[in-house]
């Protein structure tokens, strides 16, 4: 994303009054679209259940976006990230010809891979319509697609067509979905379901005319797949563990198992979606002012190494990205910790526009806490991305999987009043794992370099091990 930081950074130093705003709001949906597209819909279909009394109709539709996104988001995960890389290195080597192929390749992949699941998922396990399980399918194709466009969006300067592009579905399902509210479930989510392929039309005409090449070198990606097979177990791991929590709570007690055969848990699954809202703000600043400087002292860093810098130049560039992550690590603390503890003293007013009920304050507040913690983790599982450290990141991802769903698990056991508990502890432990690996990644990253990832170093270590 340091790409369109740069670019998000001089809109937010612009000289007037909406500046900085506009910075910040078009980093929330170059980072963030899908999933602001999530709650908002989430939080229209929650509304519209206030005011309207087809109720169950409306509770099959929040179900049915609550299991497309959550599963085509953690299924894509391997592809998402793989492709991640895959399009860092083609920049970085001046060479975005095979982005086009890459594209359709993900999509491709990630399609066939989840097509069983889904199709089972909506033809022989829900019982709703044939025509509404045909949308469904549509629809989860389409979710699934815009995660996989989201990646190449790290590459675009046009960061107002990415904005328009999200505001655009978002509004066009909310409008579409309240006209056609007379028409039961499949008027409100087709509405929906317009809405999000509005999004990915705009997504992938902007990529295409972004990069307007033949389609060439398809098997880039999957060479990428064999070279990055950690990161594909991190991509997956990650996005397990952001819905792991919802998926155990799906189990609990007090979930709902409607006829058309699918459980949720809609008082814990809103309290969630509302609390990790605050991760938005965070990475905001995070893409806008926090890893563009990081970026820059990195990219010192390791060019002056190529150029046969002396050492003294390379103490002081290594200091200096210490000092960025630092600044970066207090601005993200300070920043979540002060989100978090509005959102828990002000919880009991949002709850009437939220449309929240009393029983969901306590998950709120326990998510709100956890959020703060989960944008610290990401921080620094960020930063050991930067440092090529795959190994360390997937062991993390996978730590927070087991910590979130073993933990919620756990609160299963006492009760209600423990709800939340188990993601906001997760999270906590996982951000202690993560900044601990990261700083000590940080302060020895000269060795790192020239010793613990340098494969010539690791190709001789190995040969002598043969011998």
């Amino acid at each position: 994303m340091a790409g369109i930081g740069f670019t998000l950074r001089k809109l937010a130093r612009r000289d007037d009054l909406m500046g900085p705003v506009s910075g910040l709001a078009y980093a929330a949906f170059v980072t963030s679209g899908p999933w602001i597209i999530t709650v908002a819909a989430i939080a229209a279909i929650n509304l519209l259940a206030a005011r309207d009394s087809a109720g169950q109709e409306l509770m099959l539709v929040r179900t049915l976006i609550i299991y497309n996104f959550a599963f085509s988001l953690a299924l894509t995960g391997p592809f998402t990230a793989v492709a991640t890389r895959f399009l860092s290195d083609q920049i970085f080597a001046r060479d975005a010809r095979p982005a086009p192929a890459a594209l359709f390749a993900a999509l491709a992949g990630s399609s066939l891979i989840q097509a069983p699941f889904v199709m089972a998922l909506y033809l022989f396990v829900a019982d709703i319509s044939a025509p509404l399980a045909v949308l469904a399918i549509f629809n989860y194709f389409t979710v699934s697609a815009i995660w996989c466009a989201a990646v190449f969006l790290s590459a675009l300067k046009d960061y107002r067509t990415v904005a328009l592009a999200f505001v655009a579905g978002m509004i066009g399902a909310v409008i579409l979905a309240d006209r056609l509210l007379g028409e039961g479930a499949i008027g409100i989510f087709g509405g929906f379901a317009a809405g999000c392929a509005l999004t990915l039309f705009i997504l992938i005409a902007r990529i295409l005319a972004e990069y307007p090449y033949t389609l060439q070198q398809w098997g880039g990606l999957w060479l990428s797949f064999r070279r990055f097979g950690d990161l594909a177990i991190a991509g997956l791991a990650y996005n397990l563990a952001i819905w792991s929590d919802k998926w155990v709570m799906w189990f609990a007690p007090e979930r709902i198992l409607p006829p058309f055969n699918l459980p949720s848990y809609p008082l814990y699954d809103g309290a969630m979606f509302y609390a990790q809202l605050l991760l938005i703000p965070a990475m905001a600043v995070f893409v806008v002012s926090i890893e563009t400087l990081f970026y820059a002292r990195y990219r010192n860093f390791y060019e002056d190494i190529q150029n046969h810098a002396p050492l003294r130049t390379i103490r002081a560039n290594h200091a200096a990205l210490i000092d960025a992550v630092k600044g970066g690590a207090r601005t993200m603390v300070v920043l979540q910790l002060a989100l978090a503890a509005l959102a828990i003293l002000l919880s009991a007013a949002l709850a009437g526009p939220l449309a929240m009920h009393a029983e969901q304050l306590g998950m709120f507040r326990f998510g709100a806490l956890g959020a703060a913690f989960h944008g610290l983790f990401l921080f620094a599982t960020i930063v050991l991305a930067y440092l090529d450290l795959r190994r360390q990141v997937m062991w993390l991802y996978l730590l927070f999987l087991a910590l979130n769903a073993g933990l919620t698990a756990l609160t299963l056991i006492p009760g209600f009043a423990w709800y939340g508990y188990g993601y906001f502890a997760a999270a906590l432990l996982s951000f202690l794992a993560a900044a601990t690996m990261m700083w000590r990644a940080v302060r020895n990253l000269p060795y790192l370099t020239f010793i613990g990832n340098n494969p010539a170093v690791r190709d001789t270590s190995r040969a002598h091990a043969a011998e």
